[in-house]
């Protein structure tokens, strides 16, 4: 499990406990006489009855787990362990509680925290009673229990709790020698021995039993893992939700300073609009996912405002000052002193420096208030236009006003702050629901105003179509309406995101620690930047743009198809193509409020900008760039699919490259045949780039096997597209043969959810790939004695062997890899300054126990090492990198470029062929069976034609055109500059470290 959504992990371990307590103590019952004299009063009442709800109480917990301990030999290792985490996690959140309790003096506090206490208490004597601490050390010290050996991750234990893979529990008899049967329990499923049967009896009262036991026997069946918890009072229901809130304030506090860095990268740095973007998206599905989880235990008290009046006692402002931020700060001891730490000999004890927490700030009250502040103004008229109170407020907002300097102070700049975001929400709201006002009138309060609804159907806001959704649908009710317990900590996160990577790029950023930082403005930054490249409006870069090459590949395949006998040729590319360049043209990065379209009102920054509402945002650009080049690529990807000449010419370069004739590879043509670009998508064994004979043979089974696939697809087309989202309608897996997913459709499809991306979909030089790996547990082989990956689907299919068959160069790099990730040698490295005793330390109780020295090597492991969110964010940030603009760029590639120019190759070499009398034109063109053929059909002749050619002549001819049209990879992606990320996952690399 992950050091990171605390609550979400108490949860889950408390319900993998009491699943195995439930289920033992529930096979205890059923296969043991009458209890002993000798049992106290608790165990007789854990005893009087099965357990068939799944929900146990306090004292109820503690009375099992002594029962427990009285029948069954051995507590299994993983249960221990998690034990022993719930305890840890409890333990450390109460004595966060105790710290805001001595800051207050409120009665509810301190009951809150007594009850807190006598739960931890209550937990560790059930705790004690499985073995504690003691059993824990002996067995993880000596010799681990298996098959738990090995076993930290989540599907693990859930695949060994549901499939009853535990040892066999001995279960004792009254005087705790064994039972005469030698009878051995396992924690789930019926216990041995006959089925008891009923007497019957008359009328309706034996019917009713029957139907009671059949419905108790499926109770018990039927209790999903989730379900199993303790019963709390309502003190105890008031700590938990207490802790599962301050879980959430602590990531969005952690996640918000990582994010305001990375926003830092791009304004100062450079760093893409669209990575940024893509790593906000992860970022914002963390903060989701922990609201969620509150959801789901505490209905009806998941909004912000529940959680922000819950954490500050109903009152902001009394909460300043309750809580604080301690580091502790270490030093190496000079000479003779004799402050030292007995944990660290050499080092002094460490200094506790604390720092007040600005609530307001770092709890997101301010964007919180802000946003409130807008929809009301916005519902009094619903017209779009701000009120003339609030119009007072704006209209002195200077977007250049020197945040920086000397004489300004934080109340200015929060107030600065506040009017940018009710002026970004108005232009916001305007824009997206045009989409809707604009052709009819609405009652507004009963418009399905979502992104599913009809705003979302019509492209006008790109990238943060959710947000604009919900906030939409908020200022559209009528006046006075309620709408607080509609606002989730995820939408306000979100928003502070938009916020934070303006205010960022104007040099101010925050701590929690030193408060605000203030840098002067980046010079000729614009948030626009990397949408005015993508795009080129005016045409200024070639083959990089997308508006211009798409407006070519349209008029080329407009052409064709008036050239074509088959009516209709081409008819849905060029639509394809046409609908998405003008959509991009039109709202992608601008607006229609510059051209002064009556439906909307004008900018709210048009004094300065109109198009404010883009220019002002960075995280708009950002986001709204990543769903423009996941909808390109996979529009290039279906363009690719359909017209003939991609494939035909890649075919026909491997050809002329193998057999002598084009000595130095094409770039553009040799990239694209790479198996870590476009895996089986242009020959049948994947892993070969490119055939080396029967070269015809290989094109037109290609395209054999690929066709038989076609006409399935065309109907399953048609049904994806009713009711689909946007992005769903072109998605690759209806594809013949480009179903290749670019990094950023894979996330897309997963909700920007790391760990919802199935394996299938993992790249093996991604960091994704990585983190996996890293939180793979690693085991010493019995006979050799090598710490080795331990054996996962993971392992199996994307890793690979290490030796022997199967096994390459890059499967034992990641062998290598993995080995190194939890060495102290690669934390050294990581961390050059850490003291050794500190980093012994890391590596023993990394995962609450220490592996060590053991007669039975196969009993030994090491489980994965897992990341916060935000160094996790750090880390998945390189793969956007490499898929927008790195080594891979699946989502930085000019597909519609492409398109195009293998399209102007082709036509000149038909020409040429024709022209000078070319046996292998007439073949594909003018004979008999020609006539039959569609043009596709001919132009895939005339490569297989050309690939099984011995005439010289022709074929140097064609090399000609090819050399002439000579274009590399680079020439056709959107950025001028690729960065070269392939060393991030080599053994020995600092990257991705942390």
């Amino acid at each position: 499990m992950a050091d990171r959504d605390i609550y979400i992990r108490y949860k889950y371990e408390t319900s993998r406990i009491l699943y195995w307590i439930l289920q033992t103590s529930n096979q205890i019952t059923k296969s043991s006489a009458s209890p002993p004299e000798t049992d106290v009063s608790l165990e007789k009442e854990a005893r009087r009855a099965l357990n068939t709800s799944g929900q146990v109480t306090v004292s109820g917990l503690v009375a099992l787990t002594r029962l427990i301990s009285r029948h069954v030999d051995k507590t299994p290792l993983v249960i221990l362990r998690l034990f022993r985490s719930v305890i840890d996690g409890r333990t450390s959140m109460h004595a966060r509680f105790q710290q805001l309790a001595a800051q207050t003096s409120d009665p509810d506090v301190i009951k809150s925290n007594t009850s807190h206490k006598l739960f931890i208490d209550a937990l560790q004597e059930a705790y004690d009673f499985l073995g504690g601490d003691d059993a824990l050390k002996s067995t993880a010290g000596t010799q681990l229990d298996p098959p738990f050996s090995s076993v930290e991750s989540k599907d693990d234990i859930d695949q060994l709790l549901l499939t009853n893979k535990f040892d066999k529990l001995h279960v004792q008899g009254a005087s705790g020698s064994s039972s005469d049967s030698g009878e051995h329990l396992k924690p789930s499923g019926p216990a041995a021995g006959p089925r008891r049967q009923t007497k019957p009896g008359k009328g309706k009262k034996t019917k009713r039993a029957k139907k009671s036991k059949k419905t108790h026997k499926a109770d018990v069946e039927s209790v999903p893992l989730e379900s199993y918890g303790i019963i709390r009072n309502a003190e105890d229901m008031a700590a938990d939700y207490l802790m599962a809130v301050y879980d959430v304030f602590q990531q969005v506090m952690t996640i918000r300073i990582t994010m305001q860095q990375i926003w830092r990268e791009v304004a100062y740095d450079g760093l893409h609009t669209a990575v940024a973007g893509a790593v906000s998206h992860i970022a914002v599905g963390m903060v989701q996912r922990s609201g969620a989880a509150v959801f789901v235990d505490f209905p009806g008290r998941d909004s912000f405002e529940s959680m922000l009046k819950a954490i500050t006692r109903g009152d902001v402002e009394k909460g300043e000052g309750r809580f604080v931020f301690e580091r502790h700060l270490f030093e190496q001891m000079q000479g003779d002193e004799q402050d030292e730490d007995v944990r660290f000999p050499g080092w002094r004890a460490p200094k506790v420096v604390q720092t007040i927490i600005d609530v307001n700030e770092h709890m997101l009250g301010h964007t919180y208030r802000a946003l409130v502040d807008f929809i009301i103004d916005y519902q009094k008229n619903r017209s779009g236009k701000p009120t003339k109170k609030m119009l007072a407020q704006l209209k002195n907002w200077d977007p250049l006003f020197q945040l920086e300097a000397p004489d300004v102070t934080d109340e200015q700049r929060v107030q600065w702050r506040r009017c940018y975001t009710i002026k970004w929400l108005y232009d916001l709201v305007n824009i997206y629901s045009s989409a809707v006002q604009d052709k009819e009138e609405h009652v507004l309060e009963d418009v399905d105003w979502s992104a599913q609804g009809p705003c979302g159907r019509v492209q006008r806001i790109f990238g943060l179509e959710e947000l604009a959704g919900v906030v939409t649908a908020l200022a559209m009710q009528k006046p006075g309406t309620e709408f607080s317990q509609r606002i989730l900590p995820h939408h306000v996160f979100q928003l502070q995101l938009v916020i934070d990577s303006f205010a960022v790029s104007r040099g101010w950023s925050l701590s929690i620690l030193w408060g605000s930082r203030l840098v002067a403005p980046p010079q000729g930054f614009s948030p626009r930047r990397d949408i005015d490249l993508f795009l080129d409006r005016e045409n200024k870069r070639g083959f990089h743009g997308f508006l211009t090459n798409a407006h070519v590949l349209e008029e080329l395949l407009g052409q064709e198809g008036r050239e074509a006998s088959t009516q209709g040729y081409n008819k849905e590319i060029i639509e394809m193509v046409r609908s998405m360049r003008v959509e991009f043209r039109d709202w992608l990065g601008q607006t229609g409020q510059k051209d002064g379209l009556n439906q909307i009102p004008p900018s709210r920054f048009s004094k300065t900008n109109p198009e404010g509402l883009w220019e002002r945002s960075p995280m708009l650009c950002g986001t709204g760039l990543v769903e423009a080049l996941i909808m390109a690529s996979q529009l290039g990807l279906r363009v690719w699919d359909r017209v003939p000449e991609v494939t035909s010419l890649v075919h026909l370069h491997n050809m002329l490259h193998k057999q002598g004739f084009i000595p130095q590879a094409i770039g553009l043509l040799d990239r694209m045949q790479d198996v870590d670009m476009f895996l089986g998508c242009f020959y049948e064994n994947s892993a070969i780039p490119g055939p080396t004979s029967d070269y015809d043979k290989a094109l037109l089974h290609h395209r054999l096997t690929k066709a038989a696939f076609l006409k399935s697809q065309r109907g399953r087309e048609r049904q994806t597209a009713e009711g689909a989202a946007r992005l769903d309608i072109m998605s690759p897996h209806l594809n013949t043969a480009f179903t290749v997913k670019s990094g950023l459709l894979v996330y897309h499809q997963a909700r920007w959810d790391p760990e919802r991306i199935s394996v299938a979909d993992v790249s093996r030089d991604s960091m994704l790939m990585y983190v996996r790996l890293a939180g793979t547990s690693r085991v010493i082989d019995p006979v050799t004695g090598k710490l080795q990956v331990e054996d996962t689907e993971l392992v199996r299919q994307l890793v690979g062997p290490e030796e022997g068959e199967g096994a390459d160069e890059r499967s034992k790099q990641l062998h290598g890899l993995a080995r190194t990730i939890l060495s102290p040698d690669y934390v050294k490295t990581a961390y050059p300054g850490i003291p050794d005793q500190v980093l012994k330390q890391a590596q023993e109780t990394r995962s609450g126990y220490q592996v060590s020295g053991s007669t039975q090597p196969d009993k030994q492991s090491i489980p994965g090492r897992k990341f916060s969110d935000d160094i996790l964010l750090d880390i998945l940030k390189q793969d956007m990198v490499r898929d927008i603009c790195g080594h891979r760029p699946l989502s930085g590639l000019n597909y519609l470029s492409v398109a195009a120019w293998t399209k102007k190759v082709y036509a000149e070499m038909e020409v040429m062929l024709k022209d000078r009398g070319f046996d292998m034109y007439f073949q594909a063109y003018q004979s008999a069976e020609a006539r039959r053929r569609t043009l596709t059909q001919k132009r895939i002749k005339l490569v297989c034609e050309a690939c099984a050619s011995d005439d010289h002549d022709a074929l140097v001819a064609i090399t000609e055109i090819l050399e002439k049209h000579r274009a590399e990879f680079k020439d056709h992606m959107y950025w001028d500059d690729a960065i070269d990320d392939r060393m991030l996952l080599q053994p020995g690399t600092e990257s991705g470290g942390s």
